[in-house]
């Protein structure tokens, strides 16, 4: 345990990619957190957080690298469901899932009910768990098992080689702070800047709640994190084991009800990861890819091209996303900002309702 516990202050300070769009959410939820929540959750937090989200955002992504944390927590960042090839055939477990007992959606739901219930260092454990899942579930390649998320998938963005996962869990968000010209001064809300934290990415923020949660989306944003009175329609299994190197220790280990959404908890993993997933079909997997993966070779032809590299193309013709069609209607329908202030939004909410629930048991919309 002592080592577990070395380990994940080792990698606390440590850049991991995508750490930013974790972090971006995460300090969406802290402007939006109550002056009770703040304080609870900074009894929580580990000192280096200094009482703040978004440095805990990309932890569950750090401690990927030792193999005592990977073993148990890599399934844990994405959903598989049976039956999907986007973009030409979508489904979101209507024919069941690859792992139902452990998996993104189980995850979110198990440690929401860890944080609510546990103590201690399990606690502090589930809220950076909850943190990156959360963020996770609104990134649509986490949902789908296509080419292990699109990881598989070899593509063009700003005429570099990067796979398909990675345009999406940075190489988008990195473009749109690099070419943000505005935002770059502190603004008159306080709520807005007593969260941010001198970082790269404070104008996109800014950009993502004052032009989206107070414009585009202000009417919108309030039932974000409302969750249906009702269990949401495809089951899935909550893992009685789910934190099999720490948690098994602990007393909030037994989780074995099945469920789908969980209507007594104040999260619906599967009710908002639908509509993120659909986005694979809508936009995420353009047609083109939609042919076996022409890049994808066997051991015995990347031996061949390591011998003989003169004889075959060294740089094959990948699709081009940067493009008007695909970047560009990315960025004018605001599909990523979006999937980031809804991220932020629901974060927020769960925590709120956790640690400052409303007195009529009746969780109240988030008003700005």
């Amino acid at each position: 345990m002592r080592g577990l516990i070395v380990l994940a202050a080792a990698v606390s300070s440590v850049a991991a990619f995508g750490a930013a769009g974790h972090e971006i959410v995460a300090t969406i939820a802290q402007i939006l957190l109550t002056d009770k929540t703040r304080d609870q959750l900074c009894l929580i937090l580990p000192p280096w957080a200094k009482c703040h989200l978004a440095p805990v955002a990309p932890w569950a992504d750090q401690i990927k690298r030792f193999p005592e944390w990977r073993s148990w927590t890599s399934q844990l960042h994405y959903v598989n469901p049976n039956g999907d090839w986007p973009s030409t055939h979508c489904e979101f477990g209507e024919n069941g899932w690859h792992s139902p007992e452990k998996n993104l959606l189980t995850a979110i739901t198990n440690y929401t009910r860890i944080l609510a219930e546990g103590s201690g260092q399990g606690q502090d454990y589930a809220l950076r768990f909850l943190v990156h899942y959360v963020g996770d579930v609104h990134q649509p390649l986490h949902l789908t098992g296509r080419e292990r998320g699109g990881n598989g998938i070899k593509v063009r963005f700003e005429h570099r080689i990067s796979s398909l996962h990675s345009v999406w869990d940075g190489g988008l968000i990195t473009k749109s702070i690099r070419e943000m010209t505005n935002y770059t001064h502190p603004l008159p809300d306080k709520r807005i800047e007593t969260a941010l934290r001198g970082t790269i990415y404070d104008p996109y923020v800014r950009f993502i709640v004052k032009e989206g949660l107070l414009g585009w989306w202000k009417n919108e944003y309030p039932s974000w994190s409302m969750c249906p009175t009702e269990s949401a329609s495809s089951p899935i299994l909550a893992q009685p084991h789910i934190s099999q190197k720490f948690f098994r220790s602990s007393n909030t280990t037994e989780f074995t009800t099945p469920i789908s959404d969980d209507p007594d908890l104040p999260v619906c993993p599967y009710h908002w990861a639908a509509p993120m997933h659909k986005l694979n079909c809508d936009i995420v997997f353009p047609p083109e890819l939609d042919t076996p993966n022409p890049n994808r070779h066997t051991w015995l032809t990347n031996a061949a091209r390591g011998l003989m590299g003169w004889a075959f193309n060294s740089r094959p013709e990948y699709l081009e996303l940067n493009t008007p069609q695909y970047a560009g209607y990315i960025k004018n329908h605001k599909i990523m900002e979006k999937q980031l202030a809804q991220a932020g939004v629901r974060l927020a909410a769960v925590l709120n309702d956790i640690f400052d629930p409303p007195t009529d048991g009746v969780r109240e919309e988030l008003i700005w």
